[in-house]
């Protein structure tokens, strides 16, 4: 309830120390708002003449790299409970499932896929090409799509809404689908994955990467897949082979 000039280092320091699940949680928390302030700054700058996310009394936390990725047996479980919830309520969770069989077949970010439009996608070529503005890295991204995931589009395709998004919301099929948090949740608990740190939507990103990895690909194919700028941001996989 404070106008922006008023809020101090203070403020922003006991929200960034409070309420958080994680301390991932609460550096994201922190960024979001040193980001909004520095926007602002711009638009107002005689009123804010300080960022107050930027400070001494702000130390982000700090995180461990997550490594998290599905064995062998969690994928054949997962991909069981896919079918499973399928079954008890297809209507109900068609479109968050099929989302998540997209995320573990083409390893895109799941924003990628749930803003995924028939437009983006040449089935007859297996290509998706991601436009700049959905993408992280702000460029256009073209990916080869695998047999699996054609198949699955073309099974979406003749159950056509005549939406532009692949995987449109059931209650406006003018916008994409926003989360599939219920239906990941209830796939996790039938095939019995679980992990202390968790297993996360996101996860199935890391997974396609590590298996891609461990069955031969090198890390600067895996990385120009997965969208990576770079290929240290791929490195991470390189201990799949270990594995």
């Amino acid at each position: 309830k404070k106008r922006i000039d008023q809020v101090s280092e203070d403020d922003i320091s006991r929200l960034h120390a409070m309420g958080s699940a994680t301390k991932t949680e609460a550096n994201r928390r922190r960024e979001i708002i040193r980001k909004m302030f520095n926007v602002a700054q711009g638009w107002y700058p005689n009123a804010i003449t300080k960022n107050p996310a930027i400070g001494p009394s702000i130390t982000p936390y700090e995180e461990s790299e997550r490594e998290r990725f599905l064995t062998k047996s969690e994928i054949s479980r997962l991909i069981q409970a896919l079918y499973t919830v399928e079954a008890e309520d297809q209507l109900r969770h068609r479109t968050s499932l099929n989302a998540i069989r997209m995320i573990l077949f083409t390893g895109a970010r799941p924003g990628e896929v749930f803003r995924m439009k028939w437009a983006q996608l040449d089935l007859d070529e297996a290509v998706w090409s991601k436009p700049a503005s959905a993408t992280k890295q702000n460029r256009r991204h073209r990916v080869p799509l695998a047999q699996d995931a054609v198949t699955l589009l073309k099974h979406i395709k003749q159950q056509d809404n005549g939406s532009e998004y692949v995987f449109a919301s059931r209650n406006n099929p003018t916008r994409p689908i926003g989360e599939v948090r219920k239906t990941w949740t209830k796939a996790l608990e039938i095939a019995e994955i679980k992990n202390e740190t968790g297993t996360r939507l996101y996860d199935l990103r890391h997974t396609f990467a590590t298996v891609l990895v461990a069955a031969g690909q090198s890390l600067f194919s895996v990385g120009k897949l997965l969208g990576h700028s770079t290929t240290k941001v791929t490195e991470r996989y390189a201990h799949a082979d270990l594995d």
